[in-house]
């Protein structure tokens, strides 16, 4: 149960490593200027194009590539083609066609459905394929059989963010795949994301197993808690703009604490001086008590009771906050830990 963490700082890149056997690399390159795509006259395709997939366009076609599009709903298209994308007459001829084809829809399983609709003849040898859908982490690795038997590369990825940020400083993207493939195509993840291009190694699983702990744990719950928070102070008479400003200072507390929790996980060591988990139940039951009073709803402070609940019932009760990174696992408490 380690999850060591160590930055190499070498240049304008980085390598993170959370666990042995994985690396996350990610290069900076200048800024307010987009990377110059190896053969930059390949032909790239989106499959795809909603809102994701739109901004994915743009992205490409603001960073002068040749550009192909294609969608159920043709009318999609359109609007791209008037900036100057071109319009394919099928996903399965821009598969075929094209030199990188990157897949914006509804879900990885629809990705996976196109693949498969390929002939097992189809010969996509020197092509990539590039999965940016959403998607239970273990469809990742039945596309790229689908892909490699028809000899392929695969590339699984995820944004982490708003459409509108692709193609700028802000944009973050996770993806995983080959070395050779990340070497051949990690010049195109950077158009997208010019200073947030991030390769987390060989396993396909990764990009979607961090999409979920980082996109829905950390990012959606803890907005979600914000405007939850948000809604009681402001009924309660104090100023958004004021609640807002402090969440700020809220969010360097935050950060400070995962350091701290990661620590604690890694040397197995779960005790407090602090706060225990009762302390911290004690705590969480009056705050659930008071927005309950004010006849609003606080959804998210009954699922962290409950949480917590959970982490006592398996005897970490007198441990720190962190004790229910092991409850999540349904490990009890161990008298060594803490």
């Amino acid at each position: 149960m380690r999850v060591a963490m160590a930055i190499l700082l070498a240049g304008d890149s980085y390598i993170l490593k959370p666990a042995p056997n994985v690396v996350v690399t990610a290069t900076t390159p200048p800024k307010n200027c987009f990377p110059e795509v190896k053969g930059s006259s390949m032909k790239i395709s989106v499959i795809g194009t909603g809102l994701m997939g739109s901004a994915i366009v743009h992205a490409l076609l603001s960073a002068q590539r040749d550009v192909y599009v294609w969608s159920r709903t043709p009318s999609r298209c359109q609007p791209l083609v008037d900036v100057g994308a071109t319009l394919g007459d099928s996903a399965q001829s821009l598969i075929t066609e094209c030199d990188v084809t990157l897949f914006s829809v509804s879900g990885a399983s629809d990705v996976r459905r196109i693949v498969a609709s390929l002939p097992e003849s189809t010969d996509l040898s020197g092509r990539c394929l590039v999965n940016l859908a959403t998607g239970e982490p273990e469809i990742a690795g039945q596309i790229d059989e689908l892909v490699r038997l028809r000899d392929g590369d695969f590339i699984d990825g995820r944004v982490l963010g708003y459409p509108d940020e692709l193609g700028t400083e802000k944009a973050t993207i996770l993806f995983a795949g080959t070395d050779d493939a990340r070497l051949k195509w990690q010049d195109l993840m950077r158009v997208l994301a010019p200073q947030g291009s991030m390769y987390v190694g060989t396993d396909l699983a990764a990009p979607g197993v961090m999409d979920v702990a980082l996109v829905a744990e950390v990012w959606a719950t803890g907005l979600a808690a914000f405007l939850e928070g948000a809604a009681y102070a402001t009924s309660q008479g104090v100023g958004l703009s004021v609640v807002a400003r402090l969440a700020e200072r809220m969010l360097a507390l935050l950060a400070r604490e995962i350091i701290r929790a990661s620590a604690e996980i890694e040397m197995e060591s779960f005790t407090s001086d602090q706060a225990t988990l009762n302390t911290w139940r004690d705590g969480i039951e009056k705050y659930h008590h008071a927005i309950a009073d004010a006849g609003q709803p606080a959804f998210l402070l009954e699922a962290l009771l409950r949480s917590v609940d959970h982490a006592r019932s398996l005897g970490h009760e007198e441990g720190s906050f962190s004790t229910q990174y092991l409850a999540a696992q349904n490990i009890a408490a161990d008298p060594v830990r803490q």
